[in-house]
């Protein structure tokens, strides 16, 4: 069910690129963010809740982003990851490429295509 509350809000620099989903979020992930911060909180440490799901990272690199936002905090605190743009300065890499819009027109689409540092991202 971990898929009903992926459409958490982050901020971000890159507003003209393809595929970064909705920034502005949903009132009900928040509401789980801020429930599983209380039980963090209580807990001293990155505990508390279990995301399961068999498509979690389906439409976006930005989903894997608020996974780590609602498990790990603590993590992202240590590494000095504040923001979006942060983690996907060191875990995605951004590629551009040119493609036909309706019209057959060439488009240059600015997408974050791949992963990098997978064992760093694991740990």
């Amino acid at each position: 069910m971990c898929h009903y509350f992926k459409n958490l809000m982050f901020q971000t620099r890159h507003t003209r690129v393809a595929g970064i989903g909705n920034t502005q979020g949903s009132q009900r992930a928040m509401n789980l963010l801020v429930a599983i911060r209380d039980i963090q909180q209580r807990t001293g440490k990155d505990l508390g809740a279990t995301f399961l799901s068999g498509t979690v990272v389906v439409n976006a690199l930005t989903e894997l982003y608020v996974l780590f936002k609602y498990l790990r905090p603590k993590e992202l605190s240590r590494q000095c990851i504040s923001c979006f743009d942060a983690w996907a300065a060191i875990f995605t890499k951004k590629t551009t490429d040119y493609e036909l819009n309706i019209t057959g027109s060439i488009k240059r689409k600015e997408r974050f295509r791949t992963y990098i540092k997978i064992p760093e991202l694991a740990t």
